[in-house]
């Protein structure tokens, strides 16, 4: 157990909508090849609470002596890129059924494997760290009972995995909400927990 994350809703209204405002903060004790660093992330989303979909995302990251930070705005069919790293913004169009996924719920998942019931389906998703779109396809894998901080969940597991990275990742949804309840990693495992697990943590050597 070597980091935590804190995530945090509340309702908002910008440009007179109402919106749900995301803020996760992530801490990590981390070391590799003798050397200790520690890892600081912290994430807005300005979120449509019916879609999921976000309009605004900014990521600030911290890890040792180096920092990163980017926004995104999502404009109409274009998303616009700003970060840290250059003085030039750019843009990347979007098409018309891109998912926007942020990091807490995921009603098109809901819609599609808990309410519709299907085995596999492929999405285009905007993903901001490549600040591109790219293909990833979901399969169910089934259904499985939880016990996490202290309540039982029901929960739908679902394989995703990202065609051009080949990145794969296992995730157990809220069968109630769409809300992530467990991730597995090749690396590591997140999961549901209470305030307890942040004096709990240790370094862990990579």
């Amino acid at each position: 157990l070597c980091g935590y994350s804190e995530i945090n809703t509340s309702p908002m209204v910008k440009d007179g909508k109402e919106l749900t405002l995301l803020e996760q903060k992530t801490f990590a004790m981390l070391s590799a090849l003798g050397s200790e660093f520690n890892t600081e992330l912290k994430l807005t989303y300005h979120i449509d609470p019916g879609t999921g979909k976000f309009t605004y995302h900014d990521s600030n990251i911290t890890q040792g002596p180096t920092k990163l930070d980017s926004a995104i705005y999502i404009e109409g069919d274009t998303a616009r890129f700003t970060t840290t790293m250059s003085d030039k913004e750019t843009t990347v169009a979007l098409p018309p059924d891109v998912i926007l996924e942020n990091t807490l719920f995921f009603p098109h998942l809901k819609k599609d494997f808990v309410d519709g019931k299907l085995e596999k389906k492929s999405y285009d998703i905007y993903e901001v760290r490549e600040n591109e779109v790219q293909k990833t396809t979901y399969t169910r894998v089934g259904t499985e009972k939880l016990e996490l901080a202290g309540k039982t969940y029901n929960a739908i597991v679902l394989d995703k995995l990202n065609h051009k990275t080949g990145l794969k990742i296992k995730w157990w949804l809220d069968i109630e909400n769409g809300y992530l309840l467990k991730a597995a990693y090749a690396n590591r495992i997140s999961y549901r927990s209470d305030a307890s697990v942040v004096k709990k943590i240790k370094i862990a050597n990579l």
